[in-house]
Protein backbone atom coordinates (compact mmCIF):
# COMPACT_ATOMS: atom_id res chain seq x y z
CA UNK A 1 0.00 0.00 0.00
CA UNK A 2 1.15 3.51 -0.50
CA UNK A 3 1.91 5.99 1.58
CA UNK A 4 2.03 9.99 1.30
CA UNK A 5 6.04 10.02 1.75
CA UNK A 6 6.24 7.18 -1.09
CA UNK A 7 4.09 8.91 -3.22
CA UNK A 8 5.86 12.17 -3.61
CA UNK A 9 9.00 9.87 -4.29
CA UNK A 10 7.07 8.09 -6.87
CA UNK A 11 5.76 11.26 -8.34
CA UNK A 12 8.98 13.02 -8.88
CA UNK A 13 10.41 9.65 -10.34
CA UNK A 14 8.05 9.44 -13.21
CA UNK A 15 7.43 13.70 -13.62
CA UNK A 16 11.96 13.86 -14.80
CA UNK A 17 10.98 10.93 -17.18
CA UNK A 18 8.28 12.42 -18.80
CA UNK A 19 10.08 16.27 -18.76
CA UNK A 20 12.93 14.07 -20.55
CA UNK A 21 10.47 12.60 -23.09
CA UNK A 22 8.86 16.06 -23.52
CA UNK A 23 5.67 15.22 -21.58
CA UNK A 24 4.73 19.03 -20.02
CA UNK A 25 4.31 18.71 -16.24
CA UNK A 26 1.50 20.57 -14.68
CA UNK A 27 0.93 21.26 -11.28
CA UNK A 28 -0.95 18.61 -9.37
CA UNK A 29 -2.56 17.83 -6.16
CA UNK A 30 -1.97 14.25 -5.12
CA UNK A 31 -4.13 12.47 -2.62
CA UNK A 32 -4.72 8.71 -1.84
CA UNK A 33 -7.74 7.37 -1.14
CA UNK A 34 -9.49 3.89 -0.25
CA UNK A 35 -11.82 2.20 -2.86
CA UNK A 36 -14.67 3.48 -1.51
CA UNK A 37 -14.06 7.40 -1.28
CA UNK A 38 -12.45 6.56 -5.28
CA UNK A 39 -16.20 5.06 -5.70
CA UNK A 40 -17.66 7.77 -4.42
CA UNK A 41 -15.80 10.81 -5.84
CA UNK A 42 -16.33 8.56 -9.35
CA UNK A 43 -20.07 8.48 -8.52
CA UNK A 44 -19.87 12.23 -8.47
CA UNK A 45 -17.38 13.05 -11.61
CA UNK A 46 -14.60 12.80 -10.06
CA UNK A 47 -15.62 15.87 -8.02
CA UNK A 48 -15.00 15.89 -3.48
CA UNK A 49 -17.60 18.41 -3.40
CA UNK A 50 -21.04 18.37 -5.06
CA UNK A 51 -25.25 19.30 -4.99
CA UNK A 52 -26.86 15.60 -3.82
CA UNK A 53 -28.43 13.62 -5.78
CA UNK A 54 -29.74 10.00 -5.63
CA UNK A 55 -28.80 9.32 -8.74
CA UNK A 56 -24.94 9.69 -7.71
CA UNK A 57 -26.09 7.36 -5.20
CA UNK A 58 -27.52 4.98 -7.81
CA UNK A 59 -24.03 4.98 -9.62
CA UNK A 60 -22.14 4.91 -6.28
CA UNK A 61 -23.59 1.33 -5.82
CA UNK A 62 -22.94 0.42 -9.56
CA UNK A 63 -19.36 0.89 -9.00
CA UNK A 64 -19.02 -0.43 -5.70
CA UNK A 65 -20.84 -4.27 -7.01
CA UNK A 66 -18.62 -4.06 -10.23
CA UNK A 67 -15.31 -3.50 -7.70
CA UNK A 68 -16.62 -6.36 -5.31
CA UNK A 69 -17.21 -8.54 -7.99
CA UNK A 70 -13.79 -7.73 -10.03
CA UNK A 71 -15.65 -6.30 -12.80
CA UNK A 72 -13.86 -3.28 -13.03
CA UNK A 73 -11.69 -1.13 -10.78
CA UNK A 74 -10.59 2.46 -10.74
CA UNK A 75 -7.29 3.39 -10.28
CA UNK A 76 -7.75 7.26 -10.30
CA UNK A 77 -9.95 10.00 -10.82
CA UNK A 78 -8.30 13.34 -12.34
CA UNK A 79 -10.26 16.52 -11.63
CA UNK A 80 -9.07 19.52 -14.35
CA UNK A 81 -8.73 22.51 -11.96
CA UNK A 82 -5.87 24.83 -11.56
CA UNK A 83 -4.08 22.94 -9.95
CA UNK A 84 -4.99 20.00 -11.07
CA UNK A 85 -6.43 17.23 -8.55
CA UNK A 86 -5.35 13.52 -9.09
CA UNK A 87 -6.81 11.02 -6.59
CA UNK A 88 -5.02 7.71 -6.10
CA UNK A 89 -6.29 4.02 -5.44
CA UNK A 90 -4.19 3.51 -1.56
CA UNK A 91 -3.86 -0.23 -2.78
CA UNK A 92 -1.81 0.08 -5.92
CA UNK A 93 1.46 -1.04 -5.82
CA UNK A 94 4.84 1.40 -6.55
CA UNK A 95 4.85 -0.15 -10.08
CA UNK A 96 1.28 0.12 -10.63
CA UNK A 97 1.81 3.53 -9.31
CA UNK A 98 3.70 4.66 -11.71
CA UNK A 99 2.02 4.19 -14.59
CA UNK A 100 -1.26 5.70 -13.15
CA UNK A 101 1.16 9.03 -11.99
CA UNK A 102 2.20 9.01 -15.96
CA UNK A 103 -1.33 8.17 -17.46
CA UNK A 104 -2.67 11.20 -14.75
CA UNK A 105 0.16 13.47 -15.98
CA UNK A 106 -0.85 13.01 -19.56
CA UNK A 107 -4.58 13.86 -19.02
CA UNK A 108 -3.55 16.95 -16.91
CA UNK A 109 -1.59 18.30 -20.10
CA UNK A 110 -4.91 17.69 -22.51
CA UNK A 111 -7.03 19.48 -20.46
CA UNK A 112 -4.57 22.72 -20.21
CA UNK A 113 -4.12 22.21 -24.13
CA UNK A 114 -6.98 20.89 -26.09
CA UNK A 115 -9.61 23.53 -27.55
CA UNK A 116 -12.52 21.55 -25.85
CA UNK A 117 -11.40 22.82 -22.54
CA UNK A 118 -10.48 25.83 -23.18
CA UNK A 119 -13.68 27.96 -21.67
CA UNK A 120 -13.81 25.34 -18.74
CA UNK A 121 -13.48 27.64 -15.47
CA UNK A 122 -10.41 27.17 -13.25
CA UNK A 123 -12.35 26.76 -10.04
CA UNK A 124 -14.55 24.27 -10.43
CA UNK A 125 -14.26 22.78 -7.54
CA UNK A 126 -15.02 26.45 -5.53
CA UNK A 127 -18.12 27.05 -7.55
CA UNK A 128 -19.51 23.29 -7.27
CA UNK A 129 -19.12 23.80 -3.27
CA UNK A 130 -21.10 26.85 -3.72
CA UNK A 131 -23.69 24.94 -5.38
CA UNK A 132 -24.02 22.70 -3.02
CA UNK A 133 -24.56 25.12 -0.11
CA UNK A 134 -27.06 26.69 -2.04
CA UNK A 135 -28.86 23.07 -2.20
CA UNK A 136 -28.77 22.33 1.33
CA UNK A 137 -30.24 25.67 2.02
CA UNK A 138 -33.29 25.71 -0.45
CA UNK A 139 -33.75 21.82 1.05
CA UNK A 140 -34.14 23.82 4.61
CA UNK A 141 -36.33 26.36 3.48
CA UNK A 142 -38.75 24.99 0.80
CA UNK A 143 -38.44 20.71 1.80
CA UNK A 144 -36.14 17.87 0.46
CA UNK A 145 -39.52 16.77 -1.99
CA UNK A 146 -39.52 20.42 -3.85
CA UNK A 147 -35.67 20.13 -4.13
CA UNK A 148 -35.62 16.39 -5.61
CA UNK A 149 -38.35 17.09 -7.85
CA UNK A 150 -36.70 19.75 -9.91
CA UNK A 151 -33.59 17.77 -9.86
CA UNK A 152 -35.42 14.72 -10.92
CA UNK A 153 -36.94 17.09 -14.21
CA UNK A 154 -33.58 18.36 -14.97
CA UNK A 155 -31.18 15.46 -15.13
CA UNK A 156 -32.45 14.11 -18.41
CA UNK A 157 -31.57 17.70 -19.95
CA UNK A 158 -28.27 17.87 -18.92
CA UNK A 159 -26.97 16.35 -21.94
CA UNK A 160 -28.89 19.49 -24.17
CA UNK A 161 -26.89 22.29 -22.80
CA UNK A 162 -25.53 23.42 -26.45
CA UNK A 163 -23.91 21.93 -28.90
CA UNK A 164 -20.25 23.89 -28.70
CA UNK A 165 -18.21 23.44 -25.62
CA UNK A 166 -17.16 27.02 -25.91
CA UNK A 167 -20.93 28.54 -25.52
CA UNK A 168 -21.22 29.70 -22.14
CA UNK A 169 -23.77 32.32 -22.27
CA UNK A 170 -26.91 30.94 -20.94
CA UNK A 171 -29.43 29.87 -23.18
CA UNK A 172 -28.53 31.85 -26.06
CA UNK A 173 -28.34 28.74 -29.08
CA UNK A 174 -31.39 27.03 -29.77
CA UNK A 175 -29.51 23.72 -28.78
CA UNK A 176 -28.94 25.26 -25.01
CA UNK A 177 -32.79 23.57 -24.20
CA UNK A 178 -31.12 23.84 -19.97
CA UNK A 179 -30.10 26.77 -20.45
CA UNK A 180 -32.90 28.31 -21.91
CA UNK A 181 -35.47 27.48 -19.10
CA UNK A 182 -33.21 28.48 -16.55
CA UNK A 183 -33.00 31.79 -18.47
CA UNK A 184 -36.86 31.49 -19.86
CA UNK A 185 -39.23 29.56 -18.11
CA UNK A 186 -42.11 31.52 -16.74
CA UNK A 187 -43.23 30.19 -13.53
CA UNK A 188 -40.08 29.29 -11.79
CA UNK A 189 -39.46 31.01 -8.20
CA UNK A 190 -35.98 32.65 -7.87
CA UNK A 191 -34.92 29.64 -5.64
CA UNK A 192 -36.23 27.20 -8.53
CA UNK A 193 -34.15 29.09 -11.34
CA UNK A 194 -30.72 29.12 -8.90
CA UNK A 195 -30.81 25.30 -8.55
CA UNK A 196 -31.67 25.00 -12.45
CA UNK A 197 -28.69 26.85 -13.18
CA UNK A 198 -26.04 25.00 -10.89
CA UNK A 199 -27.20 21.81 -12.83
CA UNK A 200 -26.95 23.55 -16.06
CA UNK A 201 -22.84 24.96 -14.84
CA UNK A 202 -22.06 21.64 -13.90
CA UNK A 203 -23.30 19.71 -16.76
CA UNK A 204 -21.28 22.40 -19.24
CA UNK A 205 -18.10 21.88 -17.38
CA UNK A 206 -18.52 17.69 -17.95
CA UNK A 207 -19.43 18.52 -21.81
CA UNK A 208 -15.92 18.50 -23.12
CA UNK A 209 -15.15 15.36 -21.42
CA UNK A 210 -18.31 13.66 -22.97
CA UNK A 211 -16.95 14.67 -26.35
CA UNK A 212 -13.11 13.33 -25.68
CA UNK A 213 -13.45 10.06 -23.74
CA UNK A 214 -11.64 8.01 -26.54
CA UNK A 215 -8.84 10.98 -27.59
CA UNK A 216 -7.94 11.81 -23.60
CA UNK A 217 -7.87 8.39 -22.55
CA UNK A 218 -5.76 7.26 -25.90
CA UNK A 219 -3.60 10.47 -25.07
CA UNK A 220 -2.82 9.38 -22.12
CA UNK A 221 -2.29 5.74 -22.71
CA UNK A 222 -0.14 6.63 -25.15
CA UNK A 223 1.89 8.58 -22.59
CA UNK A 224 2.00 6.09 -19.76
CA UNK A 225 3.39 3.24 -22.28
CA UNK A 226 6.13 5.74 -22.94
CA UNK A 227 7.01 7.08 -19.73
CA UNK A 228 6.69 2.94 -18.27
CA UNK A 229 9.17 1.76 -21.07
CA UNK A 230 11.73 4.11 -19.84
CA UNK A 231 10.99 3.85 -15.87
CA UNK A 232 11.12 -0.33 -15.89
CA UNK A 233 14.20 -2.02 -14.93
CA UNK A 234 13.48 -5.26 -15.61
CA UNK A 235 12.32 -7.95 -13.36
CA UNK A 236 9.15 -8.05 -11.06
CA UNK A 237 8.80 -4.10 -11.72
CA UNK A 238 8.57 -4.36 -15.47
CA UNK A 239 6.59 -7.33 -15.51
CA UNK A 240 3.93 -6.12 -13.26
CA UNK A 241 3.85 -2.94 -15.30
CA UNK A 242 3.34 -4.86 -18.40
CA UNK A 243 0.15 -6.42 -16.94
CA UNK A 244 -1.18 -3.47 -15.57
CA UNK A 245 -0.90 -2.18 -18.76
CA UNK A 246 -2.41 -5.44 -20.24
CA UNK A 247 -5.48 -5.48 -17.96
CA UNK A 248 -5.76 -1.57 -19.06
CA UNK A 249 -5.96 -2.39 -23.10
CA UNK A 250 -7.94 -5.59 -22.73
CA UNK A 251 -10.93 -6.05 -24.73
CA UNK A 252 -14.11 -7.59 -23.87
CA UNK A 253 -16.42 -7.59 -26.33
CA UNK A 254 -19.76 -6.08 -26.86
CA UNK A 255 -17.73 -3.12 -24.96
CA UNK A 256 -15.82 -1.13 -27.06
CA UNK A 257 -12.33 -0.19 -24.63
CA UNK A 258 -11.62 3.31 -25.23
CA UNK A 259 -8.08 3.09 -23.78
CA UNK A 260 -6.94 0.54 -26.24
CA UNK A 261 -8.74 2.05 -29.33
CA UNK A 262 -7.98 6.23 -28.08
CA UNK A 263 -4.25 4.40 -28.01
CA UNK A 264 -4.18 2.56 -30.97
CA UNK A 265 -5.14 6.31 -33.14
CA UNK A 266 -2.73 8.52 -31.08
CA UNK A 267 0.17 5.78 -31.96
CA UNK A 268 -1.33 6.20 -36.00
CA UNK A 269 -0.75 9.82 -35.78
CA UNK A 270 2.54 9.52 -34.17
CA UNK A 271 3.71 7.32 -36.59
CA UNK A 272 2.52 9.08 -39.69
CA UNK A 273 4.28 12.52 -38.26
CA UNK A 274 5.73 12.22 -34.81
CA UNK A 275 5.81 15.05 -32.27
CA UNK A 276 4.17 17.91 -34.45
CA UNK A 277 0.70 14.95 -35.15
CA UNK A 278 1.18 14.09 -31.33
CA UNK A 279 0.73 18.13 -30.12
CA UNK A 280 -2.05 18.14 -33.02
CA UNK A 281 -4.03 15.49 -31.18
CA UNK A 282 -3.59 17.41 -27.90
CA UNK A 283 -4.60 20.90 -29.10
CA UNK A 284 -7.58 19.70 -31.43
CA UNK A 285 -8.53 15.67 -31.35
CA UNK A 286 -12.02 15.10 -30.04
CA UNK A 287 -13.40 11.81 -30.23
CA UNK A 288 -15.15 12.59 -33.12
CA UNK A 289 -12.16 14.01 -35.56
CA UNK A 290 -9.67 11.28 -34.00
CA UNK A 291 -12.03 8.39 -35.36
CA UNK A 292 -12.27 10.08 -38.68
CA UNK A 293 -8.24 10.61 -39.50
CA UNK A 294 -6.66 7.94 -38.07
CA UNK A 295 -9.53 4.81 -37.68
CA UNK A 296 -7.63 2.03 -40.44
CA UNK A 297 -8.81 -1.38 -41.32
CA UNK A 298 -5.39 -1.78 -39.05
CA UNK A 299 -6.39 -0.45 -36.59
CA UNK A 300 -9.80 -1.57 -35.94
CA UNK A 301 -8.53 -5.42 -36.86
CA UNK A 302 -5.90 -4.29 -33.53
CA UNK A 303 -8.18 -2.95 -31.20
CA UNK A 304 -10.98 -5.65 -31.38
CA UNK A 305 -13.27 -3.32 -33.49
CA UNK A 306 -13.90 -6.14 -36.16
CA UNK A 307 -15.33 -8.02 -33.11
CA UNK A 308 -17.61 -5.21 -31.14
CA UNK A 309 -20.80 -5.34 -32.59
CA UNK A 310 -22.06 -1.60 -33.02
CA UNK A 311 -25.08 -0.73 -32.64
CA UNK A 312 -26.26 0.26 -35.67
CA UNK A 313 -24.49 -3.27 -37.56
CA UNK A 314 -26.02 -5.65 -35.16
CA UNK A 315 -29.48 -3.70 -35.25
CA UNK A 316 -29.12 -4.61 -39.33
CA UNK A 317 -28.02 -8.01 -39.31
CA UNK A 318 -24.61 -7.97 -41.05
CA UNK A 319 -22.68 -11.09 -40.21
CA UNK A 320 -19.48 -9.44 -41.58
CA UNK A 321 -19.42 -5.50 -41.96
CA UNK A 322 -16.76 -3.86 -44.44
CA UNK A 323 -14.72 -1.51 -42.61
CA UNK A 324 -16.18 1.45 -44.60
CA UNK A 325 -19.54 0.29 -42.60
CA UNK A 326 -18.16 -0.37 -39.05
CA UNK A 327 -16.12 3.09 -39.92
CA UNK A 328 -19.36 5.49 -40.69
CA UNK A 329 -20.99 3.18 -37.74
CA UNK A 330 -18.64 4.38 -35.12
CA UNK A 331 -18.47 7.92 -36.62
CA UNK A 332 -22.39 8.43 -35.94
CA UNK A 333 -22.72 6.88 -32.36
CA UNK A 334 -19.60 9.49 -32.06
CA UNK A 335 -21.14 12.05 -33.74
CA UNK A 336 -22.60 14.79 -30.59
CA UNK A 337 -21.15 12.06 -28.10
CA UNK A 338 -24.59 9.45 -29.78
CA UNK A 339 -26.70 11.87 -28.05
CA UNK A 340 -29.72 12.76 -29.78
CA UNK A 341 -29.88 16.43 -31.28
CA UNK A 342 -32.89 18.35 -29.60
CA UNK A 343 -33.35 22.18 -29.85
CA UNK A 344 -35.97 24.75 -28.75
CA UNK A 345 -38.63 26.15 -31.36
CA UNK A 346 -38.40 29.95 -29.78
CA UNK A 347 -40.90 30.69 -32.77
CA UNK A 348 -43.54 28.57 -31.47
CA UNK A 349 -42.42 29.00 -27.89
CA UNK A 350 -44.05 31.96 -25.66
CA UNK A 351 -43.99 32.41 -21.99
CA UNK A 352 -48.13 32.09 -21.93
CA UNK A 353 -48.26 28.57 -24.06
CA UNK A 354 -46.52 26.04 -24.84
CA UNK A 355 -42.66 24.96 -24.96
CA UNK A 356 -41.86 23.95 -29.02
CA UNK A 357 -38.86 21.19 -28.26
CA UNK A 358 -37.61 19.75 -31.95
CA UNK A 359 -36.18 16.67 -32.29
CA UNK A 360 -33.45 16.61 -35.15
CA UNK A 361 -33.74 13.32 -36.44
CA UNK A 362 -30.82 11.25 -37.85
CA UNK A 363 -32.46 7.82 -38.42
CA UNK A 364 -32.80 6.42 -34.45
CA UNK A 365 -35.08 7.06 -32.38
CA UNK A 366 -35.61 8.51 -29.23
CA UNK A 367 -37.26 6.35 -26.00
CA UNK A 368 -40.43 6.82 -26.12
CA UNK A 369 -40.71 4.55 -23.18
CA UNK A 370 -38.71 7.43 -20.99
CA UNK A 371 -40.40 10.04 -22.82
CA UNK A 372 -43.77 10.54 -20.75
CA UNK A 373 -41.31 10.82 -17.83
CA UNK A 374 -39.16 13.18 -19.08
CA UNK A 375 -41.95 15.35 -20.36
CA UNK A 376 -44.21 15.35 -17.64
CA UNK A 377 -41.20 16.47 -15.36
CA UNK A 378 -39.98 19.25 -17.49
CA UNK A 379 -43.77 20.13 -17.88
CA UNK A 380 -44.79 20.36 -14.39
CA UNK A 381 -41.76 21.62 -12.23
CA UNK A 382 -39.89 23.40 -14.96
CA UNK A 383 -42.22 25.25 -17.40
CA UNK A 384 -45.21 24.36 -15.38
CA UNK A 385 -47.21 24.56 -18.48
CA UNK A 386 -47.53 22.46 -21.33
CA UNK A 387 -44.52 20.78 -23.27
CA UNK A 388 -44.67 19.48 -27.17
CA UNK A 389 -41.87 17.48 -28.61
CA UNK A 390 -41.83 17.18 -32.30
CA UNK A 391 -39.62 13.77 -33.15
CA UNK A 392 -40.06 10.61 -35.56
CA UNK A 393 -41.17 6.90 -34.41
CA UNK A 394 -40.49 4.46 -36.95
CA UNK A 395 -39.86 6.87 -40.12
CA UNK A 396 -43.00 8.58 -38.94
CA UNK A 397 -43.28 12.12 -37.56
CA UNK A 398 -44.62 12.29 -34.04
CA UNK A 399 -46.06 15.24 -32.17
CA UNK A 400 -45.74 14.59 -28.67
CA UNK A 401 -47.49 16.71 -25.94
CA UNK A 402 -47.59 16.71 -21.90
CA UNK A 403 -49.88 19.44 -20.64
CA UNK A 404 -48.70 18.69 -16.82
CA UNK A 405 -51.55 16.31 -16.63
CA UNK A 406 -51.47 13.75 -19.08
CA UNK A 407 -49.20 12.68 -22.29
CA UNK A 408 -50.26 12.65 -25.79
CA UNK A 409 -48.33 10.78 -28.52
CA UNK A 410 -49.66 12.00 -31.65
CA UNK A 411 -48.93 11.42 -35.33
CA UNK A 412 -48.34 15.00 -37.78
CA UNK A 413 -47.77 15.63 -41.04
CA UNK A 414 -44.91 17.93 -40.04
CA UNK A 415 -41.31 16.64 -40.28
CA UNK A 416 -39.17 17.19 -37.14
CA UNK A 417 -35.60 17.71 -39.30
Amino acid sequence: MLTEDSLRGLVDRVGEVADRLGLPVHPVHWELVSPSDLHALAAYGGMPVRYAHWSFGKEWGRLKTAYDYRQSLIYEMVINHRPAYAYLLEELSPARAMVVIAHVLAHVHFFRQNRLFAAVPDDAISQMARHRREMEAARRLYGVEAVESLLDAAQPLTEFTAESPHDRRLGEHPSDVLGFLVRYAPRLEDWERRCLYAVWWEARYFWPQVLSKIANEGYATFWHRQIAAELAQGGAEAWEMAKMNAELLAVTPPQLNPYRLGEALVRAAWNAGGRERLDEVARFADDLSLVRAWLSPEVASRTGLTVVPLRELASAGSPAPSFSDLKAALLQELEHAGIPRLSVDRERTHPEGALELLHHHDGRDLDFDALPHVLGGVAQRIWKGPVVLATVRQKVPRRLVHDTRTFQDQPTGLAAY
